[in-house]
């Protein structure tokens, strides 16, 4: 493949820009061994007359904790969302740019009603997640099929704003520690949010 890859380049036909592959992070040992292999890859390529410019295997976790196995090009996307590795540490200098905040829709009965709920992606098992309030942190009570219940709504207002995660949060901070409640990763709790969450990009 290679081989070929290479004359349709010297016929214009391509341009060899890069070897790229991923790390599954699975273990250090298989990380190495996958390391070497790419190594061998980029090795074969440039061996064939290739000069590729972008060499890329990590991706956030393994281009933060294993600096050694970088190449020119490093993919940072996870955790710039705040989405760090599952039981690792929040990752000094990075402020992370997603935050998921649903707003008070009603109050009643002492507790606060917010318009985000399991069909817009909040998984129903995050009932007892702390979320961040105007008035500090609270814990959901309900996740229903449209929206959630905050139990203790004292001081709540219809139009209040309520981080569920991200930068500031009260609660539980970041997506991250969210999913870790119910045993998965954060990459979960952010790609299940359907179309029906508003996305708003800010500079």
């Amino acid at each position: 493949m290679v081989s070929e890859a290479m004359s349709a380049q010297r016929a214009g036909l391509i341009r060899l820009a890069g070897v790229w592959s991923h790390l599954a992070e699975a273990s250090d040992a298989e990380d190495d061994q996958s390391a070497e292999e790419f190594r061998t890859a980029v090795a074969i390529v440039r061996d064939a007359g290739g000069d590729p410019e972008a060499v890329h295997l990590t991706a956030s976790a393994a281009s933060w904790w294993r600096p050694e196995l970088r190449g020119s090009v490093c993919r940072i996307g996870a955790f710039c969302y705040g989405i760090r590795s599952a039981h690792g540490p929040q990752i000094p200098g990075v402020l992370p740019a997603a935050t998921l905040r649903a707003s008070v829709v009603d109050v009643r009965g002492g507790e606060a009603v917010l318009g985000i709920g399991a069909l817009h992606g909040l998984p129903s098992s995050l009932t007892g997640a702390f979320v961040g309030t105007p008035r500090g942190a609270r814990a959901l009570t309900r996740i229903d099929a449209a929206t959630s219940v905050v139990g203790d709504g004292a001081g709540l207002r219809i139009g209040d704003a309520v981080s569920i995660f991200g930068p500031g949060a009260q609660g539980e901070g970041d997506a991250t520690s969210l999913a870790e409640r119910i045993d998965t990763v954060g990459e979960e709790i952010v790609t299940r949010l359907t179309a029906e969450v508003e996305r708003v990009e800010r500079p």
